[in-house]
């Protein structure tokens, strides 16, 4: 950062200086405007290309989307199986012990 103190005390030289200045300025804001336009240019080309991506998996989302509901049907089946068989497997050990149980005589 420049201040008085940096500046020559012929105005003539101080003018020099400050163009200088002002010529360096000018030129670094145009160096930042090209790399903004190439930063601008490559986000549009990442949008594109998310997009693309969006688009083609789309279908597999909703592959995964339905499978969820599968899944969710798939572990209330598998509960309500489990528990017919715990229940079955409790009737047919009670059976089979009063059945043991009368053969012996009892």
């Amino acid at each position: 950062m420049m201040n008085e103190k940096d500046l020559p005390d012929d105005p003539h030289k101080a003018h020099g200086v400050l163009i200088r200045k002002i010529n360096e300025h000018t030129e670094k804001m145009h160096r930042l405007d090209e790399k903004l336009d190439d930063v601008i240019s490559e986000n549009r080309t990442q949008n594109e290309k998310l997009d693309r991506i969006e688009k083609n998996t789309a279908g597999l989302v909703n592959a995964f989307d339905a499978g969820k509901g599968t899944v969710k049907v798939g572990k209330w089946i598998g509960g309500a199986l489990i528990f017919v068989c715990s229940v079955g497997t409790a009737v047919v050990s009670f059976w089979d012990a009063i059945v043991r149980i009368l053969s012996k005589g009892g």
